[in-house]
């Protein structure tokens, strides 16, 4: 008896490139909003734009970004965008949520989904703003010279 097997799944990947400077600044925003990228890396074999949402991976956790098409223009807390096919970058920009910090190092994730909320890449950064050093609590000084340290030893 002749089995019926689905046809393999045709993956697709995104790429981002967040606040397109050096390494030591790369995945690190503030609340100005910063140029960024994204690009299709594997299309799953197809020819027309892609179709793809940009959005906050947790809304309830972690530091939070926002979208821009152009910059200056209005903040969102998604954005859609249509991709080439070929792989071509599309320009947008991100900036971080005010009052919505991260907390630790990498905790804000942006996650690509397409039409069919497949998650296409999923991109870890960190909104990076300047903090009242009198208002810090234990944990996230602890947390601060952690990372200080792990940083420059």
């Amino acid at each position: 008896m002749p089995r019926n097997f689905a046809a393999p799944k045709k993956i697709m990947k995104t790429e981002i490139a967040i606040n397109v400077a050096d390494e030591f600044e790369a995945n690190y925003i503030g609340w100005s909003p910063v140029n960024s990228r994204i690009r299709l890396l594997e299309s799953g074999g197809a020819s027309n734009p892609v179709s793809v949402r940009l959005k906050n991976q947790d809304t309830n956790r972690g530091g939070q970004v926002i979208f821009y098409e152009t910059a200056p223009g209005n903040a969102r807390d998604e954005l859609h965008l249509d991709l080439p096919a070929a792989g071509s970058p599309v320009e947008f920009f991100g900036g971080g949520k005010f009052n919505r910090p991260s907390k630790v190092d990498r905790d804000a994730v942006v996650e690509v989904t397409d039409d069919g909320e497949n998650v296409l890449s999923v991109t870890p950064l960190m909104v990076r703003v300047r903090k009242n050093a009198n208002l810090l609590t234990t944990d996230v000084l602890y947390e601060l010279k952690l990372q200080i340290s792990l940083r420059y030893c």
